[in-house]
């Protein structure tokens, strides 16, 4: 993984991913990216929203999203670039007048308590998802219910200390996954996919759902973007396209 803050713009085989903190967007920026940056249909999501947090991170988020593809895309005003969603979430760039941004890039977005994230893809398609390290949650009873054989067994086998960990991992890479695919993950049969984890990090595909089509490839990274995240991007391309590098940068509120 490349340094953060380093730059790859320009380079087609790779995904950028930007983080920042929501919460620690002034109440003046998000009013201003409320006001000229968000369409009607995200400002309609804001209002919605069930809490105040939940509304920042819907603003931060949606302006993270316009300046890491107008920063891969060379594009000057962020505030000028529009998005639609599908039904599952995901976004993507609108086809009204921006076709060839939206045929050279392919983008994910997530939230998690203290964390935005947004990846940005030159070549393949991309999902990226986060957790907070802090969660709540009972790892071999979810694991059970959620996970293929595999995984809940991994879960189940690592040491109670890392047990959490151990969940997150493949929680955040199995919401990766369906995010490539546009799939809820309530959605996802249980066994159409499993995760080798390496203790290097490295991660891999097994498990008798996996199998690969031929005409693509499949790529995954697990990152800890701060002391207090876990976050797993996932990439799907075609069968000759290289693996992306990975540059991972922290995203200040723009002037």
């Amino acid at each position: 993984m490349a340094a953060v803050g380093a730059t790859t713009v320009g380079d087609r085989a790779a995904i950028d991913v930007w983080i920042t903190d929501p919460g620690a967007a002034s109440s003046a920026d998000r009013e201003r990216w409320l006001d000229e940056w968000l369409d009607e249909a995200e400002r309609a999501r804001v209002r919605d929203a069930r809490s105040p947090s939940r509304q920042a991170e819907i603003v931060v988020g949606r302006a993270l999203l316009r300046s890491a593809v107008a920063a891969v895309c060379g594009v000057p005003a962020p505030a000028g670039l529009r998005f639609t969603t599908a039904p599952g979430g995901r976004p993507s760039l609108a086809l009204d007048g921006q076709e060839r941004l939206a045929s050279a890039v392919d983008v994910s977005l997530a939230h998690t308590r203290g964390l935005a994230a947004c990846a940005v893809a030159r070549g393949g398609r991309v999902g990226v998802d986060a957790e907070h390290r802090g969660r709540r949650t009972e790892p071999i009873a979810i694991a059970r219910r959620f996970f293929s054989a595999g995984d809940a067994a991994a879960v189940e086998a690592a040491a109670p200390g890392e047990r959490a960990e151990r969940f997150l991992e493949r929680w955040t890479l199995r919401e990766a996954y369906t995010k490539v695919l546009g799939v809820p993950l309530l959605e996802l049969p249980r066994d159409s996919v499993a995760f080798g984890v390496e203790s290097s990090g490295s991660v891999r595909l097994e498990g008798t759902g996996s199998a690969q089509p031929a005409d693509q490839r499949w790529a995954f990274w697990l990152l800890r973007p701060t002391s207090g995240h876990v976050l797993a991007l996932a990439w799907r391309g075609g069968a000759g396209e290289p693996t992306p590098s990975v540059t991972l940068h922290r995203w200040p509120s723009p002037g």
